[in-house]
């Protein structure tokens, strides 16, 4: 069978990220994840986190800055393995196209985990704390 969604305007919702907004295209837990188109008005910041997923990104519109200082422009296509900080700063308003196999979750440097339900809405669903010394470590 042949999955559709439209990303219509109504469809735009405001992220807990300051100047970003998300239009969810299809939202499952399973290896198909999330496909959403992202929206960043320009000088907004996705801010620095991991997901425990793979993300991929296309830049549709725009220019953005990475937190390494490279600079990327619409056309570029990104892959970021599971675990592996990073974020973005938009240089112009800008449009994304991002996968993610499997659930939705950000866990920013602060530890705050925020996820994305069912329903596409954003949520806290906990804290990832450093283990203490002689805690679970090797």
């Amino acid at each position: 069978m042949v999955y559709s969604a439209t990303a219509t305007p109504a469809n735009w919702v405001a992220s807990p990220f300051t100047g970003v907004t998300y239009n969810f295209l299809k939202i499952t837990t399973g290896a198909a994840g999330v496909v959403a188109l992202r929206k960043l008005a320009a000088g907004a910041s996705m801010p620095p986190h991991t997901h425990p997923v793979i993300e991929r990104n296309y830049l549709v519109s725009g220019r953005a800055q990475l937190l390494d200082g490279t600079i990327i422009e619409a056309g570029t296509y990104l892959e970021i393995p599971a675990g592996t900080r990073h974020g973005a700063t938009a240089l112009e308003d800008s449009v994304w196209m991002d996968t993610y196999e499997g659930s939705l979750v950000w866990v920013e440097d602060s530890g705050q985990m925020i996820s994305v339900s069912s329903g596409g809405t954003f949520e806290v669903v906990g804290e990832v704390s450093e283990p203490e010394e002689g805690e679970g470590g090797h």
